[in-house]
């Protein structure tokens, strides 16, 4: 099963940041992951929002300040399977905003990750 985590730095430095991920098992095994870079800007805040949250079939998603050509929505249920996804194209990321019918999920709370090529945030949705 793969899981995809998320994190956000809220003492990030201007420029060239570099991370790196430490998994460690209950087993107390770990495995350190190569480091990743993330370029950091002061002047821009991204944003990714969902409404209605709960929602009952349409959600709507609001972008701000994303520079990219293209993104993945992807939802995941409680148990981390993914039940949805939309691939975002340009012209949705220019017009910021757009809306996905998910009308098809059970009632039930959910993960949401945005992903882009610079940017990345997960959310709780919430379906009545």
């Amino acid at each position: 099963m793969v899981l995809k985590y998320s994190s956000t730095d809220a003492n990030s430095l201007q420029g060239v940041s570099y991370y790196r991920l430490k998994q460690t098992d209950f087993d107390g095994k770990s495995k350190t992951f190569s480091p990743v870079s993330v370029s950091c800007s002061a002047d821009v805040q991204v944003s990714v929002t969902y409404y209605p949250n709960p929602f009952t079939s349409g959600l709507k998603v609001e972008v701000e300040n994303v520079s990219s050509d293209k993104g993945e929505l992807t939802i995941y249920n409680l148990l981390g399977n993914k039940v949805a996804s939309k691939s975002i194209s340009r012209s949705e990321l220019e017009n910021k905003s757009f809306t996905m019918d998910l009308s098809d999920l059970a009632i039930g709370m959910y993960s949401i990750v945005f992903q882009s090529d610079a940017y990345i945030a997960t959310s709780k949705i919430v379906k009545n």
